[in-house]
């Protein structure tokens, strides 16, 4: 059970990889991402891009840390810190109604940065970042790796993940009613 609680948390650490390099790859060309996280820090758009800049390098570095398993209590507290943060404006930008997305995985300029909302699937992905930085630096053993539980957490946090980040509707599949 532990290897396959590492796969989640590596699958986690890959997730502020791509997040991260996201981040970089807007700021550096100058592409408005995460629209409803500016508005709330009140940052103008050129402060934004170096600030989304060096939130990116940050996420990548924490999440590259985590999938190499090297220094394992810094990159743990750098996730569960990364997800508190995430958790607490996204929550913020959740209840206040702020128009615009996070900024979490956009790779382009999109219709929906303006006028989209952040969801509760951005909600349970930024606290699946959280449980894992909190669950690997109090209770995942060393040496957990390499173990077909690993690899199969990998896969399961990795579906998770992508099914959390995609903008499609939970609908029922014979009436298309949504789900709940």
């Amino acid at each position: 059970m532990g290897a396959l609680l590492a796969g989640l948390v590596v699958s986690c650490g890959a997730v502020l990889v791509v997040a991260g390099l996201s981040k970089v790859y807007r700021g550096v060309r100058g592409i408005d991402g995460g629209s409803a996280v500016r508005r709330v820090l009140r940052m103008p758009r050129r402060r934004w891009a170096r600030v989304s800049i060096a939130a990116g390098g940050l996420e990548g570095l924490a999440g590259a840390l985590v999938c190499a398993g090297v220094y394992p209590v810094l990159a743990d507290a750098v996730m569960a810190t990364l997800g508190t943060v995430f958790c607490v404006l996204l929550g913020y930008i959740r209840i206040k109604r702020v128009p615009g997305d996070c900024g979490c995985v956009n790779w382009r300029r999109s219709a929906s940065a303006a006028t989209g909302t952040v969801t509760w699937r951005t909600l349970v992905r930024s606290g699946m970042l959280l449980g894992a930085g909190v669950f690997e630096a109090a209770a995942v053993p060393a040496g957990g790796f390499h173990h077909a539980w690993f690899d199969a957490g990998i896969v399961a946090g990795c579906l998770v993940q992508v099914l959390l980040s995609l903008r499609l509707a939970v609908r029922t599949p014979v009436c298309h009613r949504r789900l709940w």
